[in-house]
C-alpha cells in the first residue's frame, strides 16, 4: 500500500503545482487616512500598511459580519510580505484579481483562503457584491 501512496502523492503534488499558476482574490487598497487614537488625529494608511498599499483579503474565517479580516500585503518596514489581521473599514478599493504571485496562492491555500475552484470564485463574487453594495450606500 505504500507503493500506491508514494504514487498518489507525486500525481497530486504535480497536479496541483500545475493547477496554481493563478488563482482569484479580493483585493483591496489600505486606506489613504484614517482617524486615530482619542484624539482623533488623522494618519496615514495603517498601522502596518502605507496608504494605498496591495491588501490581498482572505474570505471571511469567523463569524464577525467581515469586520476584522485576515490580510496579505506589503508592510512599512520590510520587503517580504505579511499575514495580519485588521479592521475591515481600513480597506478600500475592493475588486476581484487574478494572483499570480506564488507566496499570496500558497498562504491562501494553506490558511483557508481562496483557491482555484468555481466555488470560491461564486464566494468570492458574493462577498465582493455585498461589500460594494454596503460601502456606496453609507
Amino acid at each position: 500500500m505504500t507503493w500506491f501512496k508514494n504514487i498518489f502523492e507525486k500525481f497530486t503534488s504535480r497536479k496541483y503545482e500545475e493547477s496554481l499558476d493563478h488563482i482569484w482574490c479580493l483585493v483591496g487598497n489600505a486606506v489613504e487616512e484614517r482617524e486615530y487614537g482619542v484624539n482623533k488625529e488623522w494618519k496615514s494608511g495603517t498601522k502596518h500598511f502605507r496608504a494605498g498599499a496591495k491588501l490581498y483579503c482572505f474570505p471571511p474565517l469567523w463569524g464577525d459580519g467581515y469586520e476584522k479580516i485576515k490580510v496579505i500585503g506589503l508592510p512599512r518596514k520590510s520587503k517580504k510580505k505579511i499575514t495580519v489581521v485588521i479592521k475591515s473599514n481600513l480597506v478600500t478599493n475592493w475588486r476581484k484579481q487574478k494572483v499570480y504571485d506564488q507566496f499570496v496562492i500558497n498562504t491562501m491555500i494553506e490558511n483557508g483562503g481562496w483557491d482555484y475552484t468555481i466555488d470560491s470564485q461564486k464566494r468570492l463574487d458574493l462577498l465582493l457584491d455585498s461589500l460594494t453594495n454596503n460601502h456606496s450606500h453609507k
